[in-house]
């Protein structure tokens, strides 16, 4: 037989006494868990009190003196206290009492220093407060000590017509490592000069000698037993200081001291290498100096440099705040250039970080890279019509390295990261002769040209003219570009008196540019002949020489051309060609357009690649009317063409046509512009795959047109002279 038992939940009676306990028991231990937190909240904001309470009273007992008469000034705080030393101006006020609110006992101290001055007849005169001071203190809720809670300084002047005292005023500070002024301990300072004085610091690590006679100080104080100061100061002992302090007018000179312990100084090493990452060993001497609060302060100067492996012990402590520069000086006949900090990097060492001059933490230990430039003074004189290998400058900024050389013939290249940075070649000679234009053989990469401003004397000299280079896919890839050079006024003095002047590059890279070398050239012909010379061959039309210019005068459909066969030049080699051309007559007609220009690779048998311009006569069938449309660019020797719109009239007009070899092809730039207009980038590009071409430079014209030339320069870009 099963039995059922059943249970009645319902019931009437409550919890026992043991539960009651038990839950009691739990709250009153989660409660203690949490007591100290509650504690906190309630003595932080007790403090946050104490603190904005203590800032009303400093605040409301500084606008109390400031709406005060000003010769009862030293009135304040007589309800308040009997602990006074009081006078009117002039003198001192010093005051100190106790104000409680709720509950807190608020301890207040009162100084007031006063000045005067004379006024247009000669009597005193009360002037000012030289310094106002207000300091509350209270009992810390969490330490259970009283501390000073705020602090107000302030100087408060009179108003009417006293005139500004014949004085001035010197503030000395003594500084922790922290930047701020000491608290403690206390210094007496001792002020020495027309007036001798002697105050101690306050709660700012300060001090203030107010409406002292004008004339030259110094100041003196004791350094603590077991501190340290940063060089540069005078130290006798243990006591410090400053001399040769000028105070001149109504204005206040800051003075400091810095101090603190020697754990909280910095320490520097240094090596100095050369442009290959070689140690130096040589003799110079280094200056460093550090510029903190507004001032440029010399740690040292002139300290015997006898090699590149510089120690703590050669740059001793250093203030870890602040910032410093460093100057290395060589003989006249050193190898390596004066160094500067300001101009030339230092890096961090084992990394591309440059360092600013400034640590970032107290104790730190740093080590840097100091990397010197050599001085290729090269020859007296640099003739400027041959090669100028780049890295022999006398003086290289910004951006600027110089590294192997992958070109031909190898040594040494200039590398150029970016914009800003230039360099100087002093004593370049151009003998009796102008020069025309300029080449300089580079390797560049990014995606825009980059530019090599050609200037005279300096970077801000004026620009002689600018070298634009086209990508060359890689910076060991090299080509020769060439630009057109402006004669300034000085150039041409310099010419006549056969004296030396100082070219400056200044680069402004797409992404990195390598410069192996540059030079000027010459006029290859500005025909100042009766006739044209024997170096060019005549390929029909009628080639004349008027008041040194060259003319072609004859028309019909033919091509006419000059060609230059000159000794010395090779059918195989890429060329660039500059020239001024003009067009005299021009008579398009329909499907037979006129052309002139400049080629390159041309013979008798064929054009070649030239840069022209053209003018196309087309017939609009729907109006029935003929249409020329001018044009420039670059045609192809069979019979390409690569030309764009451009508005041209019968004015003088500078041709560049320039081709090089890259890889497998042969590639050819070109522009036109107007003469004595700013010369632009390239404009127009053409390649052809064929690398045996053959020919020489020439002039041309076709069809119905007559043209003249002049100031031809031609450059062979495949020699390395």
């Amino acid at each position: 037989m099963i039995r059922v038992i059943r249970i009645n939940s319902k019931s009437d009676k409550g919890f026992t006494l043991v539960e009651l306990l038990v839950a009691v028991t739990i709250l009153v231990i989660a409660a203690a868990a949490f007591l100290p937190v509650l504690t906190l909240v309630a003595r932080s904001n007790n403090q946050n009190k104490i603190r904005a309470t203590a800032g009303a009273i400093a605040a409301g007992i500084y606008e109390e003196i400031s709406g005060m008469d000003f010769d009862k000034i030293d009135e304040i705080g007589n309800d308040k206290t009997d602990n006074t030393q009081a006078e009117s101006p002039p003198g001192v006020t010093y005051k100190t009492w106790k104000e409680t609110i709720d509950d807190t006992t608020y301890n207040v101290e009162v100084l007031i220093t006063w000045g005067i001055t004379e006024d247009a007849s000669g009597e005193e005169v009360s002037l000012s407060h030289k310094n106002v001071r207000v300091i509350v203190s209270a009992v810390n809720t969490f330490t259970g000590k009283e501390e000073v809670v705020d602090k107000v300084y302030s100087i408060v002047a009179k108003e009417g017509g006293q005139t500004m005292p014949d004085a001035g005023n010197m503030r000395v500070t003594v500084k922790q490592a922290y930047g701020l002024g000491h608290e403690f301990p206390v210094f007496n300072i001792k002020c020495s000069g027309p007036e001798t004085f002697t105050m101690r610091t306050d709660e700012a690590g300060q001090v203030i000698f107010g409406e002292i006679k004008k004339g030259t100080y110094r100041v003196s104080t004791s350094i603590p037993s077991g501190w340290s100061i940063p060089q540069g100061y005078e130290v006798n002992g243990n006591t410090v200081s400053i001399s040769d302090i000028p105070i001149t007018e109504w204005k206040v000179k800051d003075v400091y001291f810095y101090m603190d312990k020697p754990e909280k100084f910095c320490n520097l090493t240094a090596v100095v290498v050369d442009e290959n990452g070689e140690v130096i060993n040589t003799h110079g001497k280094m200056t460093l100096t550090w510029e903190i609060d507004g001032q440029t302060r010399v740690v040292f100067k002139d300290k015997e440099l006898t090699g590149g492996n510089l120690d703590i012990n050669f740059f001793g402590k250093l203030w870890p705040l602040g910032k410093y520069n460093i100057k290395i000086d060589f003989p006249a006949d050193s190898r390596y250039r004066n160094y500067d900090m300001t101009e030339d990097n230092a890096f961090i060492e084992n990394t591309s970080e440059i360092w600013s001059g400034t640590f970032n933490n107290f104790g730190e230990r740093l080590s840097i890279l100091i990397p010197l430039k050599s001085d290729f003074s090269g020859p007296t004189t640099l003739d400027a019509f041959s090669r100028i290998e780049a890295e022999d400058t006398n003086d290289i900024n910004g951006s600027v390295i110089t590294e192997d050389c992958t070109d031909r013939n190898g040594g040494k290249n200039l590398r150029i990261n970016g914009n800003g940075g230039y360099v100087i070649y002093k004593n370049i000679s151009f003998g009796n002769d102008l020069p025309y234009t300029f080449q300089a053989r580079v390797a560049a990469t990014g995606s825009q040209s980059s530019k090599i401003r050609i200037k005279l004397r300096d970077q801000n000299g004026p620009v002689l003219g600018t070298l634009y280079i086209t990508p060359t896919g890689s910076l060991n890839r090299y080509k020769t570009v060439t630009c057109v050079i402006a004669i300034q006024k000085s150039v041409q003095n310099a010419i006549d008196r056969n004296e030396t002047v100082d070219i400056c590059l200044d680069f402004e890279a797409d992404h990195e540019l390598n410069l192996n070398w540059f030079k000027f050239s010459k006029v290859l012909d500005d025909f100042n002949r009766s006739s044209v010379g024997s170096e060019w061959k005549s390929n029909r039309g009628n080639w004349t020489i008027e008041n040194g210019i060259l003319k072609q005068t004859s028309t019909g459909s033919n091509l006419r051309q000059l060609v230059l066969n000159k000794d010395g030049f090779d059918n195989n080699s890429c060329y660039s060609i500059v020239c001024k051309v003009k067009v005299d007559f021009w008579r398009g007609e329909l499907l037979n357009t006129p052309r002139a220009g400049i080629s390159l690779f041309s013979d008798s048998h064929n054009s070649g690649y030239g840069l022209t311009y053209d003018e196309e006569i087309t017939i609009d069938w729907r109006n029935l009317n003929l249409i020329k449309q001018k044009r420039m660019g670059i045609i192809g020797e069979n019979s390409e063409i690569y030309l764009k719109d451009y508005d041209w009239d019968n004015n003088w007009y500078w041709f560049m046509l320039s081709s090089y070899k890259i890889g497998s092809k042969t590639v050819f730039e070109g522009k036109i512009w107007k003469f004595g207009e700013v010369e632009p980038d390239w404009m127009f590009f053409h390649e052809v795959n064929n690398t045996n071409l053959t020919g020489y430079p020439s002039l041309f014209t076709i069809r119905n047109c007559t043209a003249s030339f002049d100031d031809i320069s031609v450059i062979n870009n495949d020699s390395t002279e």
